[in-house]
């Protein structure tokens, strides 16, 4: 994946400007693959994988010559026309069904923000369909992995996101600063060791309770707690369904494994925000 995620809403994410510098260097025939019925079958926030069709597709092939006296910013933009996949609008043009008993279970994990009652980190979900704990929402998937029946103009998890991101950014924004974020959740949390030598390990540090402010991540563990302010995080980042990665400056990275429900897209987007309001900036983007 050269965006260095795979996609989360069926869209593709931010792609690295630090591509078009390796690109350079190196070269080489760029060849752009397009996987095809990828995100339907085994969604990045979803349980199991869905069984149907997956069909690997060459889109282009860019030789060396045809782009060696493009500028940066030509370059990217080549990237980004023949990386980007939609991978609804894919759905649409040859419609696949992907058979789940629980098409919708685990989308709290992406979706934050209820769009009938504002409230966050209420959703849940169950079977087809996404709920809320503070108000009456029943939003289903259809067949083919679109919601149906709603008055919200949100047809897809990338038109959901997509509202989603300034409400939830202006929920945080207003947020005291002393008070948790989100409900307490558990992980597992590792250390990524760093070492001089040619490998690295990881140590488990055991289940803790995680929570977050504006300021801090809290983690809670049987016999200590152990507090991570935002001055000290170089960055934070999700990888598969539900990792949590924090890069702590001049330290170890922590990994954050949760079970079930646990979402770290959530804490990852109100990282973004909190640490862009602390230097009085918008984040330069929300997610992946």
């Amino acid at each position: 994946m050269p965006e260095g995620n795979s996609t989360i809403t069926g869209e593709s994410p931010r792609l690295d400007k630090s591509l078009v510098k390796l690109i350079k260097h190196l070269g080489i025939p760029l060849v752009f693959c397009h996987i095809k019925g990828n995100y339907f079958a085994n969604p990045r926030w979803g349980h199991k994988i869905r069984k149907n069709e997956l069909t690997c597709i060459i889109k282009a092939i860019v030789k060396p010559q045809d782009y060696v006296d493009k500028n940066a910013d030509e370059i990217y933009d080549l990237l980004k026309d023949n990386l980007y996949v939609n991978a609804y609008e894919e759905q649409l043009q040859d419609p696949m069904i992907y058979p789940s008993k629980a098409s919708a279970l685990y989308l709290e994990r992406l979706l934050i923000v209820c769009p009938k009652c504002r409230a966050f980190d209420r959703l849940y979900s169950s079977g087809d369909g996404v709920y809320c704990h503070n108000c009456d929402l029943e939003m289903r998937l259809d067949k083919h992995g679109f919601f149906i029946d709603n008055p919200y103009e949100l047809r897809t998890v990338i038109d959901w996101d997509n509202w989603q991101k300034p409400v939830f950014k202006s929920f945080v924004k207003a947020y005291p600063s002393d008070e948790q974020l989100f409900t307490p959740a558990q992980a597992v949390v590792l250390e990524h060791i760093k070492t001089n030598k040619r490998y690295s390990h990881k140590k488990k540090l055991g289940l803790s309770r995680v929570t977050m402010t504006k300021e801090r991540f809290t983690i809670t563990y049987k016999n200590h707690v152990v507090d991570y302010h935002l001055e000290e995080i170089e960055d934070v980042t999700i990888a598969d369904k539900n990792q949590l990665h924090i890069y702590l400056k001049d330290a170890n990275t922590l990994i954050l494994l949760g079970k079930g429900r646990f979402a770290p897209y959530k804490y990852l987007m109100a990282y973004q925000i909190a640490f862009a309001s602390k230097e009085n900036k918008d984040p330069e983007f929300l997610g992946i």
